[in-house]
């Protein structure tokens, strides 16, 4: 079967492959900068370090937001999956965003924003619509973090183009935040749930199991730190909020089964993406209450701890089950799962642990980074180039 197989829908087929990609090619420049070649590239109004992080954020997640809602959408609502001059449309939008970015130099800078916006913002659109016409109504809670992320993309921009300065640092903060809070929403449904699956059809009669008030409140109380630390940065209150929300968020892993996983990577490393959100929370509590830790560190315990490892488990497992395949991770994905746990072990812990060799430690991250993500590209690309065995994932 072709390879243009995976350029039809569902849109998992397009923005999985193109999210892997991405991730690993861009973090090319970066690894560069740490070995001391500033690549000269991009509009000169975004430093170096801020492209590196608006990418990941801006760039990386919302490719995996599109796929992995292109294709729940239509599960959720019985319609059939966006397809054809539409899809294509927000591919195109997509890499033009990118192509903004990267090789935007000699364009004004204000094309260069409304490019990159536009997006997300047409995401919306396509995944709302059929939402609104099947009147699913409290599925359209997905708009929230779309439009906040969208907000503060903007935020970075208008920072960057001098018309709002000191917005670019809180955008990609508030950015970092609202994909927190994401993954402890999905999460929380999809680890306990797939957990349950697998240990049921193994015969086990203890389950995972989460108290309904437990998972209310540790949401809610993720809210308030997020709202807590733009209101009360780095005092007691915020440090406080945060870490009971990790403290809560803890709790609600406890019921999670995580120890009956730990022979079946397509499942642990679902369990493992979730403690980054954990970790993550209590690297930032210690940041605000003023007990060493560097608000970057915790920073990058969303991002290449909590992010990194949720989206690759949450698109591998998605890529086999809605392409028919049995839903085990073989060797080359458990090598990614490794890879992925080692650059955020690295750029999180390496600097404090190693600090004579803090910048081995981060090209040691980047690198492992690039090779999980290239793994997955190749793994998707051997999928996705075969014929589509079925189209929903009932596991």
């Amino acid at each position: 079967m072709s390879g243009w197989m995976m350029f039809r829908g569902p849109g998992f087929r397009q923005f999985f492959p193109l999210a892997t990609v991405f991730a690993a090619i861009a973090m090319v420049p970066w690894l560069a900068l740490l070995a001391g070649w500033d690549l000269d590239f991009g509009s000169d109004e975004i430093p170096s370090a801020m492209r590196h992080g608006h990418e990941m954020l801006f760039g990386y997640v919302p490719a995996v937001i599109a796929g992995f809602l292109l294709t729940a959408v239509p599960n959720w609502t019985g319609t059939q999956p966006l397809d054809g001059r539409p899809l294509l449309l927000l591919v195109v939008l997509w890499l033009a965003g990118r192509a903004s970015i990267w090789f935007g130099g000699d364009w004004p800078f204000l094309l260069v924003m409304l490019v990159d916006i536009l997006f997300l913002p047409a995401l919306l659109v396509a995944v709302a619509t059929p939402l609104i016409r099947a009147k699913a109504r409290r599925q359209l809670v997905i708009a929230i973090p779309i439009l906040g992320l969208a907000a503060a993309n903007l935020m970075t921009h208008l920072d960057f183009g001098g018309w709002f300065e000191g917005l670019a640092g809180p955008g990609l903060l508030l950015g970092a935040d609202l994909i927190l809070f994401l993954i402890a929403v999905i999460g929380g449904r999809i680890v306990p749930a797939f957990t349950g699956n697998a240990l049921k059809a193994a015969g086990e009669t203890r389950l995972p199991t989460t108290p309904g008030w437990l998972d209310k409140s540790s949401l809610a109380l993720l809210a308030a730190a997020i709202i807590a630390e733009f209101a009360a940065p780095e005092t007691l209150l915020s440090g406080s909020i945060i870490a009971v929300a990790a403290i809560a968020h803890a709790a609600r892993m406890a019921g999670w089964r995580t120890h009956r996983t730990l022979s079946s990577p397509i499942l642990w490393v679902l369990h493992l993406g979730y403690a980054w959100v954990v970790i993550a929370l209590a690297l930032k509590a210690a940041a605000h209450l003023g007990l060493g830790v560097e608000i970057s560190v915790a920073l990058h315990a969303i991002t290449v701890g909590a992010v990194g490892t949720m989206t690759i488990a949450v698109m591998t497992r998605a890529t086999l089950g809605h392409s028919g395949r049995p839903i085990v991770a073989g060797p080359s994905l458990t090598t990614a799962y490794i890879l992925i746990t080692l650059a955020a072990l690295f750029r999180v812990a390496g600097p404090a642990v190693m600090p004579d060799s803090s910048v081995l430690t981060l090209q040691f991250a980047a690198a492992s980074w690039t090779l999980a993500y290239l793994i997955v590209a190749i793994v998707f690309w051997m999928i996705l180039s075969t014929k589509l065995i079925k189209t929903h994932d009932k596991s």
